[in-house]
């Protein structure tokens, strides 16, 4: 009986999520859907195309001529190096060159009391000059209409700080069983809720496509109100939503494109940074992947189980197999509306288990390091985690 009153406690949350899920891809927008307004054609504003970038030496040609090529002209780019010990410097220094739209800002070092991203975001802020500002990553590739498909949707929606998902590039089963996970969460908040709340739960930004609106930026503090957080992309959204601003994520995934990570040691200090970031310590990340094993893989386990477990009665039996039968579809649609939406193979909906096993895996690895070696690792730097980094933001 007990086992019973746990499946239907179980399954009338996951059926609270299902439909929250369901609302959610509804409202889930594409960035595409949006043109140029004609007043916006005739202010023609500039836009400060903003990419910190640190040994990207690999991405930031791609990255710089996609942008070069926007159907928007009236842009500046700006490239921060950030103490780059790769050919970054030589490759932007070379297509500034030949194109004159195209700035490389030397950084300096880092700060105490600053992580590497929100510095080299705030120095570009500093030497930029648009009306709307537009950061993004060295690491994504954009199509032509990418600038002004942003632009136009944060103006119409009437938004101060906009954000859009990318098409994620993935190559090996790692990526796949992680990033695919990734975008499932996506969906999670209740974008119902987002651009009406104060509760900065609900922050969802993704820092590899932001655009805000220069005044708004300037008179919030910008990435120095969050200069310790190591999820910059959640806090400044969190940040614009706790005071009162109008925020909201889109689907970006026509728009532009970009490859997180190369191999499994890349996810796991993804994986660290992104967790310890956001729950700022090893119980609290800890509880969050109990959640997910308990909502998330565990139904599929005990429907494999339950046949080998002997019921009183056959009503018992049927009960609990409807109710993991349930509970497994709910989940499988979910991640069905997430491959959808964003991106993803078929055969990954079914590999959802092996997604939360990773999930799993990387936690008790985790648990398990030395204390010094569960600091966050970010882009060849190490910034210890604390409450600080998603929660100081300014009274």
């Amino acid at each position: 009986m007990v086992f019973l009153i746990y499946n239907i406690v179980v399954s009338s949350l996951l059926f609270a999520f299902f439909v929250n899920f369901l609302i959610n891809s509804i409202l889930f927008k594409d960035i595409t859907n949006y043109r140029l307004q004609p007043e916006i054609k005739k202010e023609n504003p500039l836009i400060s195309v903003l990419i910190p970038a640190r040994n990207e030496e690999k991405n930031i040609r791609e990255c710089l001529l996609s942008l070069i090529t926007q159907d928007y002209d009236n842009m500046e780019i700006l490239v921060l190096n950030d103490n780059s010990t790769d050919d970054t410097a030589r490759i932007t220094a070379d297509i500034s060159n030949t194109y004159k739209k195209v700035k490389l800002i030397k950084g300096k070092g880092l700060p105490e009391g600053w992580t590497g991203k929100n510095y080299a975001c705030y120095q570009l802020f500093k030497e930029s000059k648009g009306k709307y500002l537009f950061f993004t990553d060295a690491d994504t590739i954009h199509k032509k209409e990418s600038v002004t498909s942003a632009l136009s949707c944060l103006v119409q929606e009437k938004l101060d700080l906009l954000s859009a998902c990318p098409e994620q590039v993935m190559r090996s089963f790692h990526e796949r069983m992680v990033i695919n996970l990734t975008n499932f969460q996506i969906l999670i908040p209740p974008l119902l809720f987002i651009r009406r709340s104060k509760i900065p739960v609900f922050g969802s930004g993704i820092g590899s496509l932001m655009i805000v609106k220069r005044d708004i930026y300037r008179d919030m503090g910008g990435h120095r109100c969050i200069k310790n957080s190591c999820v910059e992309d959640t806090a400044i959204s969190k940040l614009f939503i706790r005071k009162g601003y109008k925020f909201m994520i889109f689907n970006g995934r026509k728009i532009y494109s970009t490859r997180l990570y190369d191999n499994f040691n890349e996810i796991y200090e993804g994986f660290c940074r992104i967790f310890l970031g956001n729950f700022n310590s090893r119980f609290g990340v800890s509880s969050i992947i109990l959640v997910m094993f308990v909502f998330f893989l565990l139904p599929f386990i005990l429907l494999a189980i339950l046949p080998f477990v002997e019921f009183r009665t056959n009503i018992l039996f049927y009960s609990s197999l409807s109710l993991l039968l349930f509970q497994v579809l709910s989940i499988l649609l979910t991640r069905t509306m997430a491959k959808i939406k964003i991106n993803g193979k078929i055969i990954d909906i079914f590999l959802h288990p092996v997604s939360i096993a990773y999930m799993v895996f990387m936690n008790f690895k985790l648990l398990f390091q030395k204390k010094e070696k569960s600091q966050v690792r970010w882009k060849g730097r190490t910034y210890r985690y604390s409450a600080k980094f998603a929660n100081e933001f300014p009274k």
